[in-house]
């Protein structure tokens, strides 16, 4: 029987020489690809879920109206589209923006194995 070796994991320290570097360049294509996809589903099923729309911010309040009068197929569409628009946003961002936007735990939590990121020094 061949035993399967898990994936080293590689740290990624946030600091002065970091903080500055969009988020998606700290990652393999491969580690990329599975950030977005998961960032992508998970904005998806929030869209989907459409409790936004019954009472959205001000901000979004012309998108909201747009988006309940769409038919379901187009609202499967506009989640699609809409999703994975902000999962690369989200990818471009600044390393650091997004560790105080979100923290490190969920941020690890849309990356695989292969990479960890950390509070590194200064």
């Amino acid at each position: 029987m061949t035993e399967q070796l898990k994936p080293k994991t590689r740290i990624v320290y946030l600091n002065k020489d970091t903080a500055s570097t969009p988020f998606g360049d700290l990652l393999t294509l491969e580690e990329r690809n599975v950030f977005v996809d998961g960032i992508a589903q998970s904005d998806f099923e929030n869209i989907l879920d459409e409790e936004w729309a019954y009472d959205p911010k001000p901000e979004f309040e012309k998108t909201a109206k747009y988006f309940l009068s769409l038919s379901k197929e187009e609202r499967v569409i506009f989640a699609t589209a809409a999703s994975m628009t902000f999962a690369h946003q989200e990818a471009a961002k600044p390393f650091g923006l997004l560790v105080d936007q979100v923290g490190f735990d969920d941020l690890n939590l849309y990356t695989p194995e292969t990479v960890e990121f950390e509070l590194g020094e200064e």
